[in-house]
């Protein structure tokens, strides 16, 4: 079995702590690490990693457009390593990450997500799990209340319907 390639991508500190994480993994091998955006979106362009980790705090426009692009990437999974904020975490799974793990957590459970990850599961802390599924019962009752009488065009309005 081929080993699990990674690129690490994100703030010093933490990408540090992931990287001395994954180099106790035989079955996973991290290919290069990335500081800014541009650097990340090179280095996965050229090292082809199976699963990109991005280390970096959620929430700003400038992370959310960097995970929509490395999430577009053929063959390319991404797990973010960021503070279990509710909110920006699901953002981010909404933006095609497949998976968070906290920054405390890393040493504990980042190669064992990384292999989820690879192997096309999803991966996210207990915390995040209810607000995840909260936000999931919401948007299909969003989706089943929506009238099914309008039209695509019709900009949200009903129009009276004539019988004949």
């Amino acid at each position: 079995m081929d080993p699990v390639t990674v690129l690490v991508a994100g703030r010093p500190r933490t990408r540090r702590a992931c990287v001395a994480a994954l180099a106790d993994s035989p079955d996973v091998r991290v290919v290069g690490q990335a500081g800014g955006p541009a650097e990340a979106l090179f280095r996965t362009r050229h090292a082809r990693p199976r699963v990109v980790v991005l280390a970096s705090a959620l929430g700003s426009a400038r992370q959310r457009i960097l995970l929509t692009a490395l999430a577009a990437a053929p063959g390319v999974e991404v797990l973010v390593v960021a503070p279990p904020h509710p909110r920006a975490v699901l953002d981010a799974l909404a933006d095609g990450a497949r998976g968070h793990v906290e920054p405390r957590r890393v040493r504990q459970w980042l190669a064992k997500a990384v292999r989820a990850v690879a192997n096309g599961d999803a991966w996210c802390s207990r915390g995040i799990e209810g607000a995840l599924a909260a936000r999931i019962a919401r948007e299909s009752l969003d989706r089943r209340d929506a009238p099914r009488d309008v039209a695509p065009w019709s900009n949200g309005r009903r129009a009276l319907r004539r019988r004949r």
